[in-house]
């Protein structure tokens, strides 16, 4: 684009025309503003307006509304030009940075969130072992309700430094492929979080049943579908804050193992579920602070999955639960 020493558009050239689904004289004098997002407008103006007082080049980052209505972030670059020795305006070029932006915002929301996960649990712990000090000084024994609850926090922070080592493993890490039970693996994770709900400081009011066939074959990394199904188990609960039963249920077909996880938690909107497995993904309908994590359980657990050859799928309804489907291709093999 160009604009003259008035300030005003005199030239667009065709990648932009392309871009707006404009006509050139659409866009001449101030009518390409009107593709500006208008909360984006007044700052873009204010820059330019600055640099043409100082005939100095500027920088922007703004959306712009592209021919088919979508908003996308641009960056743009203008500069002052002179013709026979007199300012002559400005000419400048834009590139569409949307995804980088995009990505930005989504590292910044991350790491604000990361400060106030790990935040939670260190308050935690420091004003446990204040108290702890302040017992022993005084000759009081602690209880060991005191140290479990302290265990508890220090468990919280395995967890989040669990799902910051998930961050980086996404397309990364290849799985080792052996003949294994799915449905021991299955019945080995529902006693796990149930032996852990029995044992927590505060009696939960959670119950994890299986169902299943003594056994289903499959070929697969024990250690990440272990992980894998903690994860979604983890979600079950977590998002359960009323308690219930958690149903997994194992059924085998010809060609494939199908895994159900099944709550009566909060559920999700329906408008959301095509989000729910992309990384960092919380829905709008839970707060960070009655529902801390970071929205890494199952995409983890959909790229395990994935890199066994299955898929991941999940149906909600908001105030009636979750359902995850877990499908896994069968194995034939009925030994190493």
């Amino acid at each position: 684009w160009r604009s003259g020493p008035d300030g005003r558009r005199d030239y667009c050239n065709g990648p932009w025309l392309r871009f707006t689904g404009r006509t050139l004289q659409e866009e001449l004098g101030d009518g390409w503003t009107l593709g500006i997002h208008a909360a984006d407008l007044r700052r873009r103006l204010d820059v330019a307006a600055d640099s043409f007082r100082q005939r100095a080049p500027f920088e922007a980052e703004y959306r712009l509304r592209r021919h088919d209505g979508v908003y996308r972030w641009i960056f743009e670059r203008g500069v002052p030009i002179r013709e026979a020795d007199a300012f002559g305006g400005f000419v400048g070029g834009c590139i569409d940075v949307h995804e980088r932006h995009e990505g930005q915002v989504a590292r910044e929301s991350f790491l604000r969130m990361m400060a106030h996960e790990l935040r939670t649990p260190l308050q935690a712990v420091k004003m446990f072992v204040e108290a702890m000090r302040r017992r022993a000084a005084s000759g009081e024994p602690c209880g060991p309700e005191m140290f479990d609850r302290l265990d508890g926090q220090f468990d919280r922070f395995g967890r989040l430094i669990s799902d910051l080592s998930q961050t980086g493993d996404a397309g990364g890490s290849s799985v080792r492929r052996t003949p294994l039970d799915l449905a021991s693996l299955l019945r080995k994770a529902v006693e796990s979080r149930s032996h852990a709900l029995r044992d927590a400081p505060v009696r939960s009011r959670h119950q994890v049943a299986f169902r299943g066939p003594e056994r289903a074959e499959v070929r697969g990394d024990s250690q990440r579908l272990e992980q894998a199904f903690h994860s979604v188990l983890d979600n079950a609960l977590k998002f359960s804050p009323r308690g219930g039963v958690v149903d997994v249920m194992l059924q085998s077909a010809e060609g494939e193992h199908r895994v159900t996880v099944r709550d009566e938690g909060v559920g999700i909107p329906a408008a959301e579920l095509p989000m729910v497995s992309h990384r960092f993904f919380r829905a709008s309908n839970v707060s960070q602070q009655n529902f801390p994590g970071m929205g890494l359980g199952l995409s983890s657990a959909r790229d395990v999955v994935e890199k066994h050859g299955g898929s991941l799928s999940v149906a909600s309804q908001v105030g009636k639960g979750t359902e995850v489907s877990i499908v896994l291709p069968r194995s034939k093999e009925t030994g190493p």
